[in-house]
């Protein structure tokens, strides 16, 4: 069976790369082809037409910047899935990509899966008439998403999130921690990396002045990233404890007595490891602007809509400042316990088998569409 898939950033590359392998338990000869991140890169069954990097732009202006080859690159997917008959396509996130390209096959014949919900809960939500027409599967990472599919009769499944699963509930790194060492997440896209590294190493850098013990690691998906960070180093002129690491979240996050992340996937990995965080979100003025006339949620921070209540402090652009972030770190370190307590509750919601769950569903459409 010929599978073609499309992801958009790192979260959604090793979601894939989970679930292309619990899929393989009941499609052993399975072939994979798409755009594609480095864990579902390691999959000997997987080729790569083009890299996620391709799909890593954020807010309303930067794509428009890149339109021409996002459209190309949409192109080169539907003429491959034609000329190599591809019997099913899933999409990974990226709805903006995915949900356009999906509607196109699904109107070709090809069976298609959409992984990892749009937020269509929470704004613009029109586009449920372009998923009805695109997908014959939507997979949710969470619950109340679900329901709100169901009540548009699209079809649907709560997969849970894999993460939740390998990651034990009420982690206990109490010998591994350094209560000291403060993690800073700025993002894994380019455009992510530009509007929050710079604040991040200010932030870090007003921490160190009232606490000359901590220390500070960043975590980085890419040598690109990693050398971005050290020449915005390089032009603050700062000295401080900062070790810069590639490829090392899971790694770094049971060592480190909190973090400072930017709103997106990351949040989730941090409360999973149940540690303690401020979030942060900064994006191009007009997208803001935009975004603040489209979008009726009181918070942004995936803990946060989870828990229907605002456990964790956000700060959102104009209020994105070193002293706002920084005095809320130091805060945190005072008093971590509240978070924690709340971030077991949720991590019990989210523990699914979500790999085995989403492989299930998908075998269920794949025999009732009769693809092998």
């Amino acid at each position: 069976m010929k599978l073609a898939v499309v992801v958009g950033e790192l979260s959604g590359d090793l979601l894939g790369h989970a679930l292309l392998l619990a899929l393989q338990n009941y499609h052993p000869d399975i072939k994979i082809v798409g755009v594609i991140g480095p864990n579902i890169g390691k999959l000997t069954i997987a080729h790569k037409i083009a890299d996620m990097q391709e799909l890593a732009v954020m807010g309303f202006i930067e794509p428009l910047k890149r339109l021409p080859r996002l459209i190309k690159l949409r192109r080169t997917i539907i003429n491959y899935c034609i000329d190599n008959e591809v019997d099913l396509f899933i999409g990974i996130d990226a709805p903006d990509f995915n949900l356009g390209l999906e509607k196109k096959l699904h109107a070709l014949g090809i069976t298609t899966v959409h992984y990892v919900s749009p937020s269509v809960w929470a704004w613009r939500k029109g586009r449920i008439k372009v998923i009805k027409q695109a997908v014959d599967l939507m997979l949710t990472l969470f619950p109340f998403e679900a329901d709100f599919y169901k009540q548009h009769n699209v079809p649907v499944c709560f997969t849970g999130h894999s993460a939740a699963d390998t990651i034990p509930i009420a982690c206990n790194f109490n010998k591994s921690t350094n209560n000291n060492l403060i993690a800073l997440l700025p993002g894994s896209r380019d455009g992510e990396l530009r509007y929050h590294a710079k604040l991040y190493l200010q932030t870090a850098h007003y921490c160190w002045q009232q606490n000359n013990n901590l220390e500070f690691v960043i975590p980085v998906v890419s040598e690109r990233h990693k050398h971005y960070i050290l020449q915005e180093l390089k032009n603050l002129a700062y000295k401080f404890p900062v070790h810069i690491l590639v490829g090392k979240v899971r790694e770094i996050l049971p060592t480190i007595a909190i973090a400072l992340v930017t709103s997106g996937t990351a949040t989730l990995d941090v409360m999973l490891h149940n540690k303690p965080m401020v979030v942060a979100y900064k994006l191009h003025n007009l997208s803001y602007w935009v975004l603040r006339l489209l979008v009726k949620l009181k918070y942004i921070a995936l803990p946060n809509l989870l828990a229907g209540s605002a456990i964790v402090p956000e700060f959102i652009q104009h209020d994105a400042t070193v002293k706002n972030l920084g005095n809320g770190l130091l805060k945190l370190l005072d008093d971590p316990t509240v978070q924690k307590s709340e971030f077991i509750k949720l991590h019990k919601i989210l523990r699914n088998n979500a790999a085995d769950v989403a492989a299930g569903a998908i075998n269920k459409l794949i025999e009732s569409k009769k693809l092998c």
